[in-house]
């Protein structure tokens, strides 16, 4: 696949995953299903090789259906989530957690590779189809800590 398919794919990747926060936030005020009593609170730390992660986003993706819920990691390593639509927290359910810190902002003209050269973390944490941390939110307040290793 020539280099500018690839950085349209990643373009494109971004375009839909802010076309699905925002329908599912749309879908979220449109059902009476959304509660704030319904969600559980979700925070925790990042490390990448035993230090503290300084920076980046935190995505928890349903494995199966429902709202996505996000957060920036803080320099000290620390996150908390919230879902589309700005309610703190998220339903309980087994998800996949996806990570992405980069130096920089990508350009037009990139290559797939120099885009991915600007990730913090290693690559496979930066997408559902990849990442290997999977994990279950219970019902009330949840501390769960994400050990990244760069190996």
């Amino acid at each position: 696949m020539p280099s500018e398919h690839r950085l349209l794919l990643v373009v494109n990747s971004a375009r839909t995953a802010a076309t699905l926060l925002l329908v599912a936030a749309a879908t979220c005020l449109a059902t009476s299903g959304c509660s704030k009593s319904d969600y559980s609170t979700v925070s925790g730390g990042v490390s990448l090789d035993g230090k503290p992660l300084d920076g980046g986003a935190i995505v928890f993706v349903p494995e199966t259906s429902g709202p996505l819920a996000y957060g920036k990691v803080r320099p000290d390593g620390s996150y908390t989530l919230q879902s589309s639509g700005g309610v703190e927290g998220l339903k309980p359910g087994n998800y996949v957690v996806t990570i992405s810190y980069r130096s920089g902002q990508p350009s037009f003209g990139m290559t797939l590779a120099q885009i991915q050269a600007l990730e913090k973390v290693p690559i496979s944490y930066t997408t559902p189809e990849t990442s290997s941390l999977h994990e279950q939110v219970l019902a009330g307040e949840n501390v769960i800590d994400l050990k990244l290793t760069s190996k």
